[in-house]
């Protein structure tokens, strides 16, 4: 099996980081922000929140492609449809006022929804030392619509249980099993190996 150079953990705090505006700069961030359609506001914890909903869902992609993991890949989609399907259809049928009184889609956050599907589906597909910090990142962008006034925390705890309970449904753990011959010259063998 062929070394990678990067950890999948350096490959996701590098995703983060690399829309983060302390790293590339307010102005810059503002720019690649509106390019992909994510609003810059005066608030930088609001800010923050809403790269985090860009920069989750490409790590958790970037990870199922570090792996060579089509499979996985296939169920974030799948955990990922729903999530949105949910939350989209909630929306429009609830009509809950924002706390900012902009409109009336508060309820359940989509922010928390999407950050929680792609941490949870990290955690349950790579195992816990990624998902601790992809869930960090998703309580964080939840922080983050409650600070900004965009929603009251049951909009994000909902939010929240969509997407885990999405991700959960579709997600199954990964086993890179690596099955090859051995041999030292006079004896023959299997080696059976696994990454976690």
């Amino acid at each position: 099996m062929k070394q990678k150079k990067f950890s999948a953990a350096t490959m996701t705090l590098s995703c983060c980081l690399a829309l983060s505006p302390a790293v590339i700069g307010s102005a810059r961030a503002a720019n690649l922000a509106n390019m992909m359609g994510i609003s810059m506001t005066a608030n930088p914890i609001e800010n923050s929140g809403n790269i985090l909903l860009l920069a989750l869902p490409v790590s958790a992609v970037g990870l199922s492609l570090f792996h060579e993991d089509l499979t996985g890949l296939f169920q974030y989609g799948a955990s990922a449809a729903l999530t949105e399907g949910t939350t989209l259809l909630l929306k429009n049928s609830v009509h809950e006022l924002r706390p900012n009184g902009s409109n009336y889609l508060s309820f359940p956050s989509g922010h928390s929804s999407t950050t929680f599907a792609a941490a949870a589906f990290i955690q349950r597909r790579y195992g816990w030392g990624l998902g601790i910090a992809a869930y960090a990142l998703a309580a964080f962008t939840g922080y983050s619509r409650v600070e900004s006034k965009e929603h009251y925390f049951h909009d994000v705890a909902v939010g929240a249980a969509i997407g885990v309970g999405s991700s959960y449904l579709f997600t199954k753990p990964f086993h890179n099993f690596n099955i090859q011959p051995t041999t030292d010259g006079k004896h023959v063998g299997v080696t059976v190996s696994t990454a976690f």
